[in-house]
């Protein structure tokens, strides 16, 4: 018992499929800027917090000639507190890590407990993994990620 081939017909061709490029160009100066990532971290959930943190190191290492538009000054004071450690944290990382002048308010900004950049506890089992691991300058701020989100979105 096998298949006759003979007697199968395909479907009809669909409708062809045109790719074209696409100008991104209008897209040029759209990233988030500190002064800009509490209000887009805000009442969000921990993931979307996190998401906002890892589109700004993408756009940092992605739009090198914006990177100091990128630290237009200090985040609103008013913001949420884990925020602002989270953003100083990140900031902190990138700057040092670019050989960028590191912004005075960075070291205004400090997690207490110690958090994970996710918001979860740095002294559970797993936090204790990324403590392990996150770079140096995390410790300064007690907010810790892998240091593997600092090369998000690297040409």
């Amino acid at each position: 018992m096998g298949l006759d081939l003979a007697n199968v017909s395909l479907p009809p061709r669909g409708p062809r499929t045109v790719v074209e490029p696409v100008d991104l160009s209008r897209f040029a100066g759209y990233q988030a800027t500190v002064t800009q990532l509490p209000a887009l971290m805000a009442g969000r959930a921990s993931s979307d917090r996190t998401r906002t943190l890892i589109q700004f190191v993408k756009d940092w290492n992605y739009w090198l000639d914006y990177r100091v538009a990128m630290l237009d000054g200090p985040p609103p004071a008013d913001s949420d507190p884990f925020d602002l450690a989270c953003i100083a944290t990140v900031v902190h990382a990138l700057t040092a890590r670019d050989g960028v002048g590191v912004p005075e308010w960075v070291h205004r900004y400090r997690a207490d407990p110690p958090r994970l950049v996710t918001g979860r506890r740095a002294d559970s089992g797993y936090g204790l993994l990324i403590v392990a691991d996150a770079p140096a300058v995390c410790a300064d701020h007690r907010v810790y990620f892998e240091p593997e989100m600092l090369e998000r979105g690297t040409p």
